[in-house]
């Protein structure tokens, strides 16, 4: 019988498990559908597309990242009202980088996971390859695949002025960061930082199945022979 409930247990504790520990839970809060992110310890939208497409402003101008992100914070979105636009801390490398035909004198992805929200979660947490198309979203719903997202990060190099203003971006299509025009149209995966609760009704619940099972299986046990 001992043998029996310990084999029983272990699928329980397995699920229990695993919710617990996952990097990236989809977790749904205050009515809409959160990306609970352990490994960062944020919080992030799950639908890649709520923005639609829009520009980056330092001002906030109407139709901008800034402004979206704003509106997410005055309709308390999910229950909160402090998201941001996540960081994207691009570095300067010696490899050139040709995409599009030219050569970007190597821009490339900082490796801080605090300065460079956006490459930690597409290269470490979602296993994303480097310069190759994004390959697995993950619990991220809706993802434009050959579209870009914002960062908090604009850029200005006094080497190139006729680049005009522009911020990091993380386009999806080619797997790096690269600097993009302010005017372009990208999306926003809006992020805030702290965890999700995860509700321990569900963590419960689950316990409460698997347990419900040992007792079936114990009364099974304690059946006569004749009601087998």
């Amino acid at each position: 019988m001992r043998v029996r409930l310990t084999a029983a247990m272990g699928p329980v504790i397995a699920l229990v498990s695993s919710v617990a520990n996952a990097q990236l839970t989809t977790v749904t809060h205050d009515g809409v559908t959160l990306v609970d992110d352990s490994s960062l310890n944020v919080t992030w939208i799950a639908d890649a597309s709520l923005s639609g497409p829009v520009t980056w402003s330092s001002s906030a101008a109407p139709g901008s990242a800034q402004a979206f992100v704003a509106s997410l914070n005055a309709s308390d979105y999910g229950g909160y009202n402090d998201w941001t636009l996540p960081t994207g801390d691009g570095v300067y490398t010696t490899n050139p980088i040709a995409f599009g035909g030219v050569v970007q004198q190597g821009w490339g992805l900082s490796t801080d996971p605090t300065k460079n929200q956006l490459g930690w979660l597409f290269f470490n947490e979602l296993g994303n390859q480097f310069q190759h198309p994004m390959s697995n979203a993950g619990p991220f719903m809706n993802v434009n695949r050959n579209g870009f997202f914002w960062s908090s990060d604009n850029y200005f190099n006094p080497q190139i002025p006729d680049f005009g203003p522009a911020a990091w971006a993380y386009l999806n299509g080619a797997g790096l960061e690269v600097l993009n025009y302010e005017g372009y149209m990208g999306e926003v995966l809006a992020v805030r930082s702290g965890e999700v609760p995860v509700p321990e009704p569900a963590m419960f619940s689950l316990l409460a199945l698997g347990l419900g099972g040992l007792g079936f299986m114990r009364l099974r046990s304690k059946k006569p022979e004749c009601w087998r």
